[in-house]
This record gives structure tokens, sequence and C-alpha cells, in this order.
């Protein structure tokens, strides 16, 4: 992070870009991290697909999705903007604790009468 630090002082003035191309010209940050730092660090909406929010959307058949941009492109598609960042939030939450990657708690799952479970092999 150190070079992305430099990029920041010499190509934006000492200011965190503010746009998903801004900062995907900083060394190392890719989409993922981009809209991360655009929906907590500046709250424009934007929707952070990771591991969590990948599985979990296409586990309860929100989307059918096997690569993170189609996730994200397919969820800007169904989701209001206004919930975009509180999205993400909500499914890292659920999936490091009760929708795991590997054999989710469907057992302690409050909506888990209404998932139809896509992929799911095991769960306890």
């Amino acid at each position: 992070m150190h070079e992305a630090s430099k990029q920041i002082i010499e190509y934006f003035g000492g200011k965190v870009p503010k746009n998903q191309k801004g900062l995907m010209s900083l060394s190392g940050v890719g989409q993922k991290v981009a809209n991360l730092i655009l929906g907590e660090a500046f709250s424009i909406p934007a929707i952070c697909v990771d591991t969590h929010v990948q599985t979990i959307s296409n586990r309860l058949g929100l989307v059918h999705t096997k690569t993170p941009q189609a996730t994200e492109e397919a969820l800007q598609n169904i989701l209001p903007k206004k919930d975009w960042i509180e999205f993400n939030t909500l499914l890292v939450k659920w999936g490091q604790n009760i929708c795991t990657p590997v054999s989710p708690f469907c057992s302690k799952c409050a909506i888990s009468h209404l998932c139809p479970r896509v992929g799911v092999t095991t769960h306890r």
C-alpha cells in the first residue's frame, strides 16, 4: 500500500479519489476494494462483491452468476441503489456467522424457510 499512498499524493494531490476509475488506477486496488472504499469512506452507492456476497446471493437465488463482476451487475439490476452499501455489510456479517461458505448453519438461520439453498450440499 505504500505505492498507492505515493500515487494518491502524486496524482491526486493527497486526496483519495472518489470514483471507481481513479481508485482502480492505484496500485493494488481492484474493483472490490474500489467499491468498498466508495461505499464505506464516501457513502457513494457501490456493491462490493466478496466471497460472502457472491455465495449468499447465489444461495438465495437472487442471482445465478459465477463471477464477482457478473454478481455486481446482476445485483445492481435488482436492488435499489439506496440499499447497495447496506446489502454488502449485511451479507458479509451473515456469511461470517450463519451462512458460512462451507456447511452453513441453516438451523440457526432466520430466513432458512425462504432459502432455496442453491448449491448447498451440506449444512448444519
